[in-house]
């Protein structure tokens, strides 16, 4: 016999005196025989078969590569229109959210600025008819407190012209306090409302400590007078005048606004009055002594 030789995929073949015999290739049993020349010819239908099927397969696996690509390419394309759908939802479900939210911050905004504008122009009202109504109490009560000063003024000194000038120290706090409010937009309230009479009756106990120490030398001159004065009182008007400064100064660390405002102006105006103590009031007094010199001169 001739050599083995592969028939086809699992079958080997062995030509013997004439015949082919093929064998299956795993378990060695005889699939068929054929005589030589049948054999041959059924070997070349045999490859003919093989190259056609060989044909049809690479045909199929292109068609179902093309196949393949197309369909990649349709869910692709699909999947990017399903994506754009989706932004483009979720874009516009943003977009009426953010619609929702500005509308409904621009509803709270305008309430707000309402509220806030009706509270801001009540307030101002509210400050502009205290204040009114404060001015006539205000001056009625610093009426009365100095029409009580002068009166014991006149007990204690029997001197009207004295009065008058014990009250420059007074006047010039006072002014000048209410001045600088106007100037840094103070308001009059029920606590600032108490600065002037609280000032004046104040301040009076200087100018009575000043004005007794100052008669006790009318006989000298004046310049005399009011060394002895200022040498004996200066330093106790000084001291007593910053005892209540400080004293209303601590109101400035109250945290009701009126309240703290007051202590801060009361404190401001008696130092100013202290000022006036030691400048004003001997001013005062020289010129209405220079004043009665040329009288008696004629």
């Amino acid at each position: 016999g001739g050599p083995w030789v592969n028939v086809a995929p699992g079958l080997r073949g062995l030509p013997v005196n004439g015949t082919f015999y093929a064998f299956d290739g795993k378990t060695g049993k005889l699939r068929w025989k054929s005589d030589l020349p049948n054999q041959a010819l059924l070997l070349e239908q045999y490859k003919e078969q093989l190259a056609e099927a060989r044909h049809e397969a690479a045909r199929l696996r292109e068609e179902a590569r093309e196949e393949g690509a197309r369909i990649i390419a349709d869910l692709r394309e699909q999947g990017q229109a399903q994506k754009q759908r989706l932004i483009d939802s979720a874009q516009a479900q943003i977009e009426a959210d953010r619609q929702q939210a500005i509308n409904a911050l621009r509803t709270e905004v305008g309430t707000l600025a309402v509220e806030l504008a009706s509270r801001v122009v009540g307030e101002s009202l509210l400050q502009v008819k205290v204040g009114a109504s404060l001015v006539p109490t205000l001056a009625q009560s610093f009426a009365i407190t100095a029409a009580l000063i002068f009166v014991v003024f006149l007990l204690v000194f029997r001197s009207p012209t004295a009065r008058l000038l014990a009250m420059i120290p007074s006047l010039f706090a006072i002014l000048a306090t209410f001045l600088g409010m106007r100037l840094f937009g103070g308001s009059l309230n029920v606590a600032t409302i108490l600065i002037a009479t609280t000032i004046l009756g104040t301040t009076e106990t200087d100018q009575i400590h000043f004005f007794h120490h100052l008669h006790e030398r009318d006989d000298a001159p004046l310049e005399e007078a009011l060394t002895h004065a200022l040498r004996v009182s200066g330093r106790a008007i000084v001291f007593a005048t910053l005892i209540n400064a400080a004293g209303f100064l601590a109101l400035s660390a109250s945290s009701f606004p009126p309240l703290r405002q007051f202590g801060l102006v009361t404190s401001a105006a008696f130092l100013l009055g202290l000022i006036a103590d030691f400048t004003a009031l001997p001013a005062g007094l020289w010129m209405i002594d220079r004043r009665r010199s040329a009288c008696r001169s004629t």
